[in-house]
C-alpha cells in the first residue's frame, strides 16, 4: 500500500515489488490496461467511498496501468 501513501512494510520487508519486470513478459498495450482498469472500477462500485475518495484511488490505478504498459498502440 505504499504507493497509495500508506505504510512502508512491504518494501522494507520484502523489497521493491518490481511490477514491470513481473509483467514484462506480457504484452500488455492500451486495450489490456483498460481493461484491467474497467475490472478495477467494478471492483471498487459496491465499496462505499468518498466520491474524492474513488477519484484518488482510480486516478492512482491509472497511472499504474499506464506505467505496465509495454507494448504501443
Amino acid at each position: 500500500v505504499h504507493w497509495l501513501g500508506g505504510p512502508q512494510d512491504y518494501l522494507e520487508q520484502r523489497g521493491h515489488p518490481r511490477l514491470r519486470m513481473r509483467h514484462g513478459h506480457f504484452p500488455l498495450g492500451t486495450s489490456l490496461r483498460d481493461a484491467w482498469l474497467r475490472c478495477m472500477s467494478k471492483a471498487l462500485d459496491p465499496v462505499p467511498l468518498d466520491p474524492a475518495v474513488r477519484t484518488w484511488l482510480d486516478a492512482r490505478f491509472a497511472n499504474v496501468a499506464d506505467h505496465l504498459r509495454n507494448r504501443p498502440d
